[in-house]
């Protein structure tokens, strides 16, 4: 079996790029690593899916993957996109026959994987993995393309880049350009507005939902990305007990919440909370977040402490907008490894 893994959130760029890579490289199977339940909740996913009449019944999510690896010997050849590291989720199924044998990716470091597979490297800067996609369709695979790719990775662009906003930090040139060339700007303003409100809306979910939702794990550290200001998010009904749940669910030694969310003047913010059970080491956690205030291109400040049972944490606000959870989980790989060395 060959698979095309997008990354552990499985977000609209990250499940568009594995579908359209294995599409165009006649790969056998695309991996959303999110359960098929899961891709209910996932309503941007979901509509830009339907949107562009994919088939899902065609592809493979994580928890029917390792149902399968569970008790299959076969070998796997994967291929990673939107991402250059195997994924937790994923480690534990590979073995000597079971490499990477393709990265696609639009950051840096790109070859921190196992290089002996072949890696994809685009000299043009761009702010989504669909963007790469895109120069890939329009180069290399032309005669594989169907005609709703193009419209399915639009989506994933106009996501990343808040629809081609020149001042946007993720926004390059070329995706401005790429953008240009795809139909109407009013229109595509409408289709970026309702992606955004799909991906935003998680009033109706639980907050174990919530925390599942756009969730990547490094070794015992997690990340969870949030859609609502944290001082609410913690007065959500059982979040003690489901924080808990999940941090038990996950083996987590450090929980980390980040959001992105606009307030009522249309204006974006972005907050972190280091999240503190009573199980978890304090000195650890202090000096987690001593590597993390220690960044300084991320801006942050303390606004305060949130206490709800037995789970507390530190808020803090970021100044830089621009920088995702893609420029905080180096630094908790870093400092993971420091620790292991310290041992």
């Amino acid at each position: 079996m060959h698979i095309v893994a997008g990354n552990e959130s499985a977000d609209v760029d990250s499940a568009v790029c594995s579908i359209v890579l294995a599409l165009l490289t006649s790969i056998d199977v695309p991996l959303v690593q999110c359960s098929r339940e899961a891709l209910e909740r996932k309503l941007d996913v979901k509509w830009a899916l339907e949107q562009s009449e994919v088939n899902i019944r065609y592809i493979l999510f994580i928890d029917e993957f390792t149902h399968w690896a569970q008790k299959s010997d076969a070998q796997v050849g994967l291929s990673l996109v939107d991402h250059h590291q195997v994924p937790t989720s994923l480690k534990q199924h590979m073995s000597q026959g079971r490499m990477v044998i393709k990265c696609v990716d639009h950051h840096e470091p790109a070859l921190s994987w196992n290089k002996q597979g072949d890696m994809v490297h685009i000299k043009t800067q761009v702010g989504s993995c669909a963007s790469v996609l895109a120069i890939l369709t329009e180069c290399q695979y032309r005669e594989s393309v169907k005609e709703w790719c193009p419209v399915l990775l639009m989506y994933a662009v106009l996501l990343d880049t808040q629809n081609g906003v020149a001042t946007y930090g993720k926004t390059t040139p070329f995706d401005v350009q790429l953008l240009s060339h795809r139909g109407d700007p009013r229109k595509r303003a409408r289709t970026f507005q309702h992606l955004q409100t799909l991906r935003d809306d998680q009033s109706a979910f639980t907050v174990i939902e919530c925390l599942e939702n756009d969730y990547k794990q490094h070794v015992h550290v997690g990340i969870a990305m949030l859609r609502e200001p944290i001082f609410r998010f913690v007065k959500r009904p059982h979040f003690e007990q489901e924080v808990t749940s999940f941090v038990k669910r996950h083996h987590l030694e450090h929980l980390l919440f980040m959001t992105l969310f606009m307030d009522a003047d249309g204006e974006k913010h972005r907050e972190l909370a280091l999240v503190s059970l009573p199980r978890m080491d304090d000195d650890a956690k202090r000096s987690l977040m001593q590597v993390l205030q220690q960044c300084k291109t991320l801006q942050w400040y303390g606004v305060g402490s949130f206490v709800t049972g037995d789970v507390v944490g530190p808020v803090y606000k970021q100044g830089n907008l621009a920088a995702s959870r893609k420029k905080v989980m180096p630094l908790v790989q870093q400092w993971i490894a420091q620790q292991a060395k310290q041992e």
